[in-house]
């Protein structure tokens, strides 16, 4: 935000503290540090907002509702969640008559990624082909706001899983865990990093693994580099990302790598290895795990890249 500001647009700073605050809430449950708070409080002070509205972004006069904008396409269901950069819709694909997940970019970040570059890196996807990647249907640009369309998958989330049975059984949690490797090591082969590896993008098909959510942190990045460096959201989800992504350093498969470590460690355990300290060995925790995974955990989690394992298949 101080880079924003001190480019003079006070505005922008503002939609991004917005950002700021809800992928905060959502993905860690905190709010924003004093820092951050105190420069929003100034920048609303001169906005003559101190009432703390948020700031709204106003597109074009006469703009439809996203509805509307896709009515000849998709019919609108339902929602089905809300995640730090989309809300994801279950939509009828009109043309083929199917259930498909819509997913719409936040109103205030597609006010300031460049579309074609935002959707150039969101079809480099479509040439992702593997049994446990969620392949991309459609993309675009309607009305203004910037979405993607992945087929519906009616098992839900990883997420939903455990919010109901808090830990998986040792033999599934493996199994799955294969699956979503499988698939990162075939979109690490086509030069595509996660990202944001975590139990919300990986879905459940008949049993199997389907990992979900390719490709937008790394979209958003590429369609504006500057703003989202800024304000940190080239990061993915606090709990699972890896040390080097913590710190926006340069990224390779192996901190998708650490990311699923940390999702195993939360189907074996019921919650992910803190960020702060050194894990539990996980057999203190499951004694039934079998050493030679906790091995494998241990190093999967190595604070150092160059310890962990190269690939996804080794």
């Amino acid at each position: 935000m101080e880079a924003l500001v001190a480019a003079g647009d006070r505005s922008g700073a503002l939609r991004h503290a917005r950002v700021h605050e809800e992928l905060l809430a959502q993905e860690m449950g905190m709010s924003p540090d004093a820092r951050v708070a105190a420069l929003v409080q100034k920048l609303r002070a001169e906005a003559g907002s101190n009432s703390g509205e948020r700031v709204v972004v106003r597109r074009a006069a006469g703009a439809r509702p996203f509805a509307a904008a896709l009515a000849d396409r998709y019919t609108i269901e339902r929602q089905l969640g809300r995640g730090g950069t989309t809300n994801v819709y279950l939509a009828r694909d009109r043309k083929h008559d199917r259930a498909v997940a819509l997913k719409v970019l936040h109103p205030e970040l597609s006010s300031v990624v460049a579309a074609e570059r935002f959707l150039r890196q969101i079809r480099l996807l479509a040439r992702l082909r593997h049994p446990h990647v969620l392949p991309l249907y459609d993309s675009g640009e309607a009305d203004g706001f910037l979405f993607l369309v992945t087929p519906y998958i009616e098992g839900g989330s990883l997420r939903a899983r455990l919010t109901r049975e808090h830990r998986l059984s040792v033999v599934e949690a493996l199994g799955l865990t294969r699956e979503v490797a499988e698939a990162l090591d075939h979109a690490h082969a086509h030069n595509v990093l996660h990202r944001n590896i975590k139990p919300e993008h990986i879905l459940l098909d008949a049993g199997h693994a389907v990992v979900g959510g390719f490709g937008i942190v790394r979209a958003l990045e590429v369609a504006h580099e500057e703003i989202l460096t800024a304000e940190g959201l080239r990061v993915g989800t606090p709990r699972y990302m890896s040390p080097e992504q913590t710190a926006c350093l340069t990224l390779d498969g192996r901190s998708d790598l650490y990311s699923l470590a940390c999702v195993l460690y939360e189907l074996l355990s019921g919650a992910p290895p803190p960020s702060a300290a050194e894990p539990a060995p996980i057999r203190t925790l499951r004694p039934e795990v079998p050493e030679s995974v906790e091995v494998a955990l241990a190093r999967a989690l190595a604070r150092a890249p160059s310890g962990r394992f190269e690939t996804a298949a080794e």
